[in-house]
């Protein structure tokens, strides 16, 4: 029944619409003048599909390493390895982009976000943010963040995100993909199958590394 599917939502639906690429990108880059994507962890290079995909990260040579999309009602938002969202040390001061990320993605003021998988969100970064772990996605939330290695409640996941929730994902396919020679990464790796259909992949190519700039303003390049 879809009242039991949108049963997550207590509140009022903020508005939800095409994705306005020039809201939606000056909405996630607030507050940030650049990405540090370096030290240990080797991202992935994501790809994009479609009209309701936004690259938030690209790095010199072009490399999208974190992206955002509208999918239904919902929104998601994914980097492209975990520790980026696990360790505020990563990306931005403080976690401002995972704090503004999170604001984005929520349907409705003051929704609680849920970490659960071995996403370990820095909770005690997210002052003012409602935050509780969970085992399973058990739709008491409006956002829920999680690593990319684990195809658990896809379908759950999906109709919660398609009936306006918010997903913060990170991972990268190309250690999956070498335990996983001939296998199509586009359609087995588990982080595809949430962000496949919103059009946002995780492929098994190495991301450049750096820190990069971000405009403050949606790149010509990629304006609707």
């Amino acid at each position: 029944m879809q009242a039991q599917k949108d049963s997550f939502l207590p509140y009022k639906l903020l508005s939800r619409r095409a994705m306005d690429k020039y809201e939606a990108y000056a909405a996630l880059v607030k507050g940030i003048t650049e990405m540090k994507f370096e030290g240990d962890p080797q991202p992935c290079i994501l790809t994009l599909t479609g009209d309701n995909v936004l690259p938030i990260a690209v790095s010199t040579r072009g490399d999208v390493l974190v992206a955002a999309a509208v999918y239904g009602k919902g929104r998601i938002v994914v980097t492209a390895h975990e520790t980026y969202m696990q360790d505020f040390s990563f990306l931005t001061p403080d976690g401002q982009f995972i704090k503004n990320a999170i604001e984005w993605l929520m349907p409705y003021t003051h929704a609680w976000v849920g970490v659960y998988g071995t996403s370990d969100l820095n909770k005690d970064n997210l002052s003012g943010i409602s935050v509780k772990s969970l085992s399973n996605y058990d739709r008491t939330v409006g956002v829920c963040c999680r690593n990319a290695y684990n195809d658990t409640q896809v379908e759950d996941l999906l109709d919660f995100v398609r009936g306006g929730g918010g997903l913060l994902i990170g991972g990268q396919a190309w250690y999956w993909s070498s335990t996983h020679r001939g296998v199509d990464v586009s359609e087995e790796f588990p982080g595809n199958k949430l962000t496949g259909p919103a059009g946002i992949f995780f492929t098994n190519q190495y991301g450049e590394k750096g820190t990069f700039p971000i405009p403050c303003e949606l790149p010509l390049n990629i304006q609707p």
